[in-house]
């Protein structure tokens, strides 16, 4: 009788199986210490798999930003919509900024928004700056495509900005910062209502991009 009510739990383990309360022949598969770490065993199990399954929640939700979804997000188009209205003139115009002999209405898809600090450089990323409004102007394709004019742009961002704004946007793209679908959604309402508020204040009735 006593080798059917040793422990079953562990290998080797040569204790008393443990009988269940208030009865006197059903037994635990183990002993009491054996069932006592099988089922810390399975309470940290258990813990385990819930944070995994946390964590890819969590993973589920970011972006996973790349060159081409980062342009096409709302939080882009509202956010360079925004850079090139609130430089244009009355009549929606606006001038290259690292090339002024080029003007265009902010509509043409030759004008876009550069950067100075380039959201995608090689294998960093730079999205602590990606929406900084001192790091972009408004840029003709062909001035974007061909490296930006690097040079010109300091140049314009700090006659627009102050002088150190490059310093300081150096100095700020160290900064960790992610672009989450969460953060990317409160960008786009920000750039958003700036956008309508500058049409609001030209009294322009319709958004041109529309």
């Amino acid at each position: 009788m006593a080798k059917q009510t040793l422990c079953k739990r562990t290998v080797g383990c040569s204790n008393e199986r443990m009988k269940k309360p208030g009865n006197t022949t059903l037994y635990f598969k183990g002993c009491q210490d054996c069932e006592i770490a099988y089922n810390l065993s399975v309470i940290r199990e258990g813990v385990r798999k819930d944070r995994d399954g946390l964590e890819k929640a969590r993973e589920s939700k970011k972006t996973g930003l790349n060159v081409k979804r980062f342009y096409n997000t709302s939080a882009w188009l509202n956010f360079s919509h925004y850079v090139l209205l609130f430089y244009s003139n009355e009549d929606l115009e606006v001038a290259c900024s690292t090339d002024p002999t080029l003007w265009y209405k902010i509509t043409d898809s030759n004008i876009c928004v550069g950067h100075f600090i380039k959201v995608f450089d090689a294998n960093s990323t730079n999205f602590a700056t990606a929406f900084e409004f001192c790091n972009v102007g408004p840029q003709s394709r062909k001035e974007n495509d061909h490296g930006g004019n690097m040079d010109q742009m300091a140049i314009w961002i700090e006659a627009t900005h102050g002088t150190g704004t490059v310093n300081k946007l150096k100095q700020m793209k160290r900064h960790a910062f992610k672009l989450d679908k969460y953060t990317l959604n409160e960008i786009s309402k920000k750039y958003l209502d700036l956008l309508n508020a500058e049409l609001r204040r030209r009294n322009i009735d319709k958004n041109p991009w529309r």
